[in-house]
């Protein structure tokens, strides 16, 4: 599996992600005063989500987007989208910021697209896991959705 990071940073998005996954708490070092990190809320808020666009046949080598839509209110912003690779298994984190110290949030839905540019270098199956957290009228629960991937060999140039 190719990802473009350089290898410290692919092991530390895994070990975040795995934190993501078992639902601890993490917050940012470098995250602004009176602001948390958080996953990214992708379920709970309009119909059809949670909103990932990726294409389910991918050829080896090749890179491609995942796009994945996060919502929030005038508390929240758009923060970081990590990648960690695991053999055919890809997991994507897509992270926003919330302001607590903000008192009352404005009541607007607002939604952030995050992307990752990934590849798989072998053909056969594959998977990209969605590391983030259910909302709205659902409350808020860690949730993971898995996308399979069916990766075909890499075509010969002639």
């Amino acid at each position: 599996m190719k990802v473009r990071k350089d290898a410290l940073r692919r092991f530390m998005l895994g070990v975040v992600g795995v934190l993501a996954a078992s639902g601890a708490a993490c917050t940012s070092t470098t995250e602004p005063p009176g602001e948390e990190r958080r996953p990214g809320l992708i379920l709970g808020f309009n119909h059809g989500d949670p909103q990932i666009v990726m294409p389910d046949t991918v050829q080896a080598g090749t890179e491609f987007t995942v796009q994945v839509t996060t919502y929030g209110n005038g508390c929240y912003r758009k923060g970081e989208t990590e990648v960690a690779a695991s053999g055919s298994v890809v997991t994507i984190t897509p992270w926003d910021y919330v302001n607590l110290g903000a008192g009352a949030c404005p009541d607007l839905l607002l939604t952030f697209v995050h992307e990752a540019t990934v590849a798989f270098s072998q053909a056969g199956s594959a998977s990209v896991v969605i590391v983030g957290r259910s909302g709205g009228s659902m409350g808020e629960e860690p949730v993971e959705v898995t996308r399979p991937v069916v990766v075909v060999a890499a075509q010969a140039s002639n």
